[in-house]
């Protein structure tokens, strides 16, 4: 009986031990469910294995580039991510956008969720086997708000045919710092070779992640360069349109998409990734965000043209635009050049303008194309020249008009402003903050298709509650937040009575790791009477850092006697005000209206701009309008090749602009 004792304890612990030590395989081995017929070769990563490793070369030394070659690629994860927080055209962990450094956000765009205590796997497809990979990283949100953890553990494997996989190492995961953006890292020994590389990692709760990305010592640069060259040959090539046209644009009439709803056709065939579906193009949603899910692509078969049937004949065709999307770190370049043409039967085509690519930097970008005079015909057509790229986006092709049927928006009612007067509680020469408490009215000239969606109420009561952001967090609830690809805002305010007014000042976020950049100024107009207004100035918005809540005002040299306020602003992508505010007196003594004070009409057509004339402009005959958004102080050479394109001959210089007969601002709307 002690002999059989003896030997059920004997056999109880080694299947104690058995059992353990499979537990401890299986932890080190599985890392996708989903694929049996996928295997790892070496999962052991001792010293011995890397000597017999199928996949390490050379011992690295000091690599000399480090070149990231895994931005762009396909790849696959062996779990979907929750339709919450999902992975926009499973293309997000490889598309270059990383989240903030310092936020616990886990709604930010750029992060994918992924929920449950399993291992999971992504899996890259670099296309081809890459030579001297060295470093591989994985970014993720460290937080421990809503379940969220980082992961216990990440491998990293390499592979060439995509089934048989070798463990190259564990990745060294940092000390969790609280609301950040970490990455776990691993550096390999000797380069590796290879072209399946899979990130698998062990989680524990909800993971998001950003980006996975894998450098290789190998020497990529140059790519801007010749993107530009290209331009710059096409702009010699194609030279640009000479284009007459008819009526001039009504301009006292508000811009309309026309082009929404209607059919449209494709000379090629889109990516299946992102795949048309016959009416995005024209749909009217214009986000300049690749989170919009609103993009179509094609890969780099060669130009694309894209023909708008508008259903009917129109005189009043007078701006066009077509946002296309632009990230070097993916392979996705913009065109370098659209050229647009009308057509009444369409078969024949006239040409009206030509944009060129003027931009390696920005995300989206609208070739934009307003007329002085406007084109006519039923068919619009998008033509766009391509450089040598991996794939083309665009995610609107719109056609305007001069229309007074603009439909209204919910989100911004008309202005109106009440006639009856309500005089102060108490008239006092004590300066104070006039606004503390009054409700906005809110305007937006130019067509709401540009006008992105999560944005602010008009009504919404933040901007003169006296309370200023504690926190730079857009989505805070302390910021009036608004989006659009490039659109003027204005803030209406009616004091009930006159004030004498003194100061303006505005408080603002700027964060451009999220995308949030703070205008270069704000505008104020004052009036009377709501209906004549008049330009009090101007005041500078100069952030300090990338990542702070500025505080911008703007002093008049003398107080002006005034009862309607209104604050204009230039947005790009998205902007936040947190507080709005104008100081001044409720007595009015001594006090000026904006007329006595010599303010210049907003309706006055001096206001600064000057008709083309050689004697001003020194022998220069042609200009192109430079759109500045909130850049305008930081212009270099670069950044104006090839809006403008000089040519020597002897002693005279002559300056050409890219698209004759057209402007190019792409607001659809008149330059503040």
């Amino acid at each position: 009986m002690i002999n059989l004792l003896k030997k059920t304890l004997s056999l109880l612990l080694c299947l104690t031990f058995l059992l353990t030590a499979l537990a401890g395989c299986k932890d080190d081995v599985a890392v996708d469910e989903s694929s049996s017929a996928e295997s790892v070769v070496s999962e052991s990563g001792d010293e011995s294995s890397k000597a017999e490793s199928l996949y390490l070369g050379a011992e690295i030394g000091t690599p000399e580039f480090k070149t990231l070659i895994s931005a762009g690629k396909v790849y696959k994860t062996s779990e979907a991510p929750s339709a919450q927080y999902p992975d926009i055209y499973n293309a997000e962990l490889t598309d270059g956008k990383k989240g903030a450094a310092e936020s616990g956000d886990y709604n930010a765009s750029a992060y994918a969720g992924y929920h449950g205590n399993t291992v999971m796997s992504v899996t890259v497809d670099l296309g081809k086997v890459y030579e001297n990979m060295y470093s591989f990283s994985v970014g993720y949100l460290a937080t421990n708000s809503a379940g969220v953890r980082i992961p216990t553990s990440i491998r990293v494997m390499a592979s060439n045919d995509g089934k048989k996989f070798e463990k190259l190492g564990n990745m060294e995961i940092p000390e969790f710092v609280e609301d950040t953006r970490q990455e776990a890292t691993f550096v390999s020994e000797k380069y590796v070779n290879a072209r399946y590389i899979r990130f698998a990692i062990s989680k524990n709760g909800w993971f998001f992640a950003d980006e996975v990305e894998i450098f290789a010592d190998i020497d990529a640069s140059g790519d801007v360069d010749v993107y530009t060259e290209t331009v710059m040959k096409d702009y010699e090539t194609l030279g640009t349109v000479d284009f007459a046209g008819g009526n001039t644009p009504d301009e006292s009439l508000p811009l309309a998409l026309i082009s929404t709803g209607c059919k449209y056709t494709l000379s090629r065939n889109t990516l299946d990734s992102f795949k048309d579906n016959g009416s995005i193009l024209t749909d009217g949603k214009i986000t300049g965000l690749l989170e919009s899910g609103e993009w179509v692509g094609f890969d780099d078969s060669g130009d694309v043209s894209i023909v708008v049937d508008l259903g009917e004949k129109r005189d009043d065709l007078s701006f066009f635009r077509i946002p296309c999307f632009t990230n070097f770190v993916t392979g996705t370049k913009l065109p370098t050049s659209v050229t647009y043409a009308v057509s009444d039967d369409g078969e024949s085509f006239t040409d009206i303008g030509r944009i060129f690519g003027v931009s390696t930097r920005a995300y989206s970008y609208d070739y934009p194309l307003s007329l002085a005079k406007c084109a006519s015909g039923r068919y619009v057509r998008f033509t766009l020249k391509l450089a040598e790229t991996d794939k083309l986006l665009i995610e609107e092709a719109a056609v305007y008009a001069r229309s007074a049927n603009v439909a209204g928006n919910s989100l911004f009612p008309k202005v109106v402003f009440d006639s009856k007067e309500t005089p102060w509680e108490s008239v006092s020469s004590k300066k104070q903050n006039l606004l503390n408490g009054l409700k906005q009215q809110i305007f937006i000239p130019a067509d709401t298709s540009s006008v992105g969606s999560n944005i602010s109420s008009h009504d919404v009561n933040v901007l003169t509650d006296g309370r200023f952001a504690s926190v730079n967090d857009i989505h805070n609830g302390q910021f009036y937040k608004f989006f659009s690809t490039a659109a003027p805002i204005e803030f209406y305010f009616d004091l009930g009575t006159q004030g004498a007014l003194s100061s303006f000042t505005m408080e603002l976020t700027h964060l451009v790791s999220w995308g949030i950049a703070a205008p270069n100024s704000f505008t104020v107009y004052l009036s009377n009477d709501a209906n004549e207004w008049y330009l009090a100035g101007e005041g500078d918005i100069k952030p300090n850092s990338d990542n702070e809540i500025v505080k911008a005002e703007l002093k008049l040299n003398k107080s002006i006697k005034a009862r309607y306020i209104c604050f204009r602003v230039m947005t790009s992508n998205w902007f936040g005000c947190s507080e709005i505010e104008a100081y001044g007196t409720t007595s009015v003594s001594g006090a000026k209206t904006p007329e006595e004070a010599g303010l210049i009409n907003r309706k006055d057509a001096s206001l600064g701009y000057l008709a083309p004339d050689e004697d001003i402009l020194s022998g220069i005959k042609d200009l192109c309008l430079i759109y500045h958004g909130y850049n305008r102080d930081n212009f270099d050479a670069d950044d104006f090749i090839p809006y403008v394109h000089i040519l020597t001959r002897t002693a005279t210089t002559r300056t050409l602009c890219s698209t004759a007969s057209s402007s190019s601002s792409p607001a659809p709307s008149p330059p503040d």
